[in-house]
């Protein structure tokens, strides 16, 4: 026997490794780690020498471990002797509360998109600096994917990805930009400060486009999918109870100084407002104008105005400085300053007692935004201009006017059962116009959709005392009709006598 120290043999095929003092479990997941894709890559399979490089462990006692994870499903392993992950991975990942919650909620947006689009649609995540890709919706005529389930990508190279750095917090995205941007195309921004510009306009217009960027041939477009919001509620008080009322919609028509505008997040509103160096000091006076016509008048003392209130009532301006306390103008004073800036020669302005008198500083103001949810704002509520521009209540009457058809729109039942469909449409009655039993006898009555939420809302239909003549007047839905993802089919029955006869108008109303 030969007295020199035995040496140790280094498999052929096998890397000379230092010592490893990793746990058990932390040489597992070194396995799982193995198969992590790299941006643009298809999942993997690998051979088990593969595995080891990849996971650092020596190829002698990675076979076991590789065998107990295929046992358990974690990994897969394919005719060719290569293994991947295996499914039940994925199962367990997608039973997490925050996996399940977010598909919960995006799934309805991810249908919607597909339907529209017959394109791949993706829900994914910001995990760190990629995005990761929770679910995924195949179109069956798409472009070739880089993306798959599970994959990551990086932020700013998809559509995803760029939604999802704009709305990250400030924080977040500085410390994004601050590393190194890597460029995988001649297309891809690097650069931090263009990085930040597109940023920025995808949280002005709601969507990130991309193309080419990542991959030769790729496009995107790309949309945040948010929860919906709570039910607006509306509490207060009154005779000493509190009242809570959970609406479908709020309408802020509350003034400047309401609390509809109040109400909205500060982070989600951001508010314009502009002062001027002079104000307008008002007075109502019951005396009738002294002209028909409205007449402005430009003095060195400063501006001045005549306008009618009514014919006997006169309302009067005067430009004045915004510090000036309404306590130092009497009422000589300031029929004295209006005779100097109105007066003329051959015209004198009409005295009376002045019954209200004002200093109204001089403003712009506007927010950025005049819905948030299901809460609107109207009027001065979301903006204000000058008294000098006289646009202010044309402006709240149009608000009002475009949100009440809007609304009215959208709160009717719709047309189609299956789906919701641009232009959708339906009146909210037919009127019927037909020959009685008499020749010259016309009958005329109004026919209502079933399910209708306006009922309560229509004069004619609540004029109808018996509740079975209203409901005679409703149509019933008919199948045979309805062309599916298209319209829906209605009939109505028309009894001109007898015991379940249909209401008629009365024809006086129509002499």
């Amino acid at each position: 026997m030969s007295g020199k120290p035995a040496r140790s043999r280094q498999p052929e095929g096998e890397l000379a490794l230092p010592v490893d003092d990793r746990s058990v479990a932390a040489r597992l997941f070194a396995i799982l780690d193995a198969f992590a894709a790299p941006a643009g890559a298809t999942s993997l399979t690998l051979t088990l020498t593969a595995i080891a490089q990849r996971a650092g462990l020596p190829l002698s006692t990675t076979h076991r471990p590789v065998a107990e994870w295929v046992s358990w499903g974690g990994l897969s392993k394919h005719e060719n002797g290569q293994d991947s992950l295996g499914m039940k991975l994925w199962e367990l990942g997608v039973q997490t509360p925050t996996a399940r919650n977010l598909r919960t909620i995006a799934l309805p947006y991810l249908e919607d998109r597909y339907e529209t689009t017959r394109e791949h649609v993706h829900l994914a995540i910001l995990d760190e600096r990629d995005a990761l890709y929770l679910e995924m919706l195949s179109g069956h005529h798409s472009i070739r994917l880089i993306s798959r389930v599970g994959a990551r990508l990086p932020l700013r190279s998809t559509g995803v990805g760029l939604v999802l750095l704009a709305h990250a917090p400030p924080d977040v995205v500085q410390r994004y930009l601050a590393a190194s941007l890597e460029r995988f195309l001649p297309r891809t921004v690097t650069e931090p400060e263009a990085v930040r510009k597109r940023l920025a306009e995808i949280r002005l217009t709601g969507i990130a486009r991309m193309s080419k960027e990542m991959a030769a041939g790729s496009s995107s477009l790309a949309a945040p999918a948010r929860p919906k919001r709570s039910t607006p509620r509306v509490t207060f008080v009154h005779d000493c109870e509190h009242h809570t009322i959970d609406a479908d919609f709020v309408v802020g028509a509350d003034g400047f100084h309401g609390i509809c505008r109040a109400s909205i997040p500060s982070e989600e509103i951001t508010l314009f407002d502009r002062s001027y160096r002079y104000a307008w000091l008002g007075i109502l006076a019951d005396v009738a104008p002294a002209s028909d016509e409205l007449i402005y008048a430009l003095h060195e003392d400063g501006f001045a105005m005549l306008s009618m209130r009514s014919p006997v009532v006169s309302r009067l301006y005067l430009q004045v400085d915004p510090a000036d306390d309404i306590k130092n103008w009497s009422d000589g004073r300031i029929r004295e300053a209006l005779h100097a800036r109105l007066g003329t020669p051959s015209w004198t302005l009409n005295e009376g007692p002045i019954t209200d008198k004002s200093i109204t500083p001089m403003r712009s103001f506007v927010v950025s935004r005049l819905a948030y949810g299901n809460v609107f704002l109207v009027g001065d509520a979301g903006h204000i201009v000058p008294p000098t521009g006289a646009k202010g209540l044309n402006s709240a009457i149009s608000d009002v006017t475009q949100l009440a058809s809007a609304l009215t729109a959208l709160i009717k039942p719709g047309t189609c059962p299956w789906k919701n469909h641009v232009n959708e449409w339906r009146p909210a009655h037919i009127h019927f116009s037909l020959f009685g039993t008499a020749f010259t006898q016309r009958l005329i009555t109004q026919m209502y959709f079933p399910g209708d939420p306006l009922f309560a809302l229509d004069p004619i239909y609540q004029s109808i005392a018996s509740a079975d003549a209203r409901a005679r007047l409703i149509g019933q839905y008919d199948h045979s009709l309805s062309v599916p993802e298209f319209t829906l089919g209605y009939t109505w029955d028309i009894v001109l006598t007898g015991p379940k006869f249909t209401w008629m108008e009365s024809e006086e109303a129509h002499d």
